[in-house]
């Protein structure tokens, strides 16, 4: 999963609670166990992937970028 963003005013209402598990949903029905996604070290949406359950799994550092941690779920 990349590139989904959800507005600050719609923030903290559950929406992107309900939104990830509807893209959990859908990934499992084409058969996924798994499911991945990345944030950038300096976001604070790493917080909200590890309070669904996501769990670090690896990084990549390019040179003169934050660091991008790479999250995993089992579904």
């Amino acid at each position: 999963m990349n590139m989904l963003y959800l507005l600050e005013v719609f923030r903290g209402q559950g929406h992107g609670r309900r939104l990830m598990r509807f893209w959990e949903r859908e990934m499992q029905k084409r058969g996924c166990s798994m499911v991945l996604t990345s944030r950038r070290s300096d976001e604070r949406a790493q917080g909200f992937y590890r309070k669904l359950g996501y769990r670090d799994c690896g990084a990549l550092l390019l040179p003169e970028e934050p660091l991008e941690i790479i999250l995993f779920k089992k579904i």
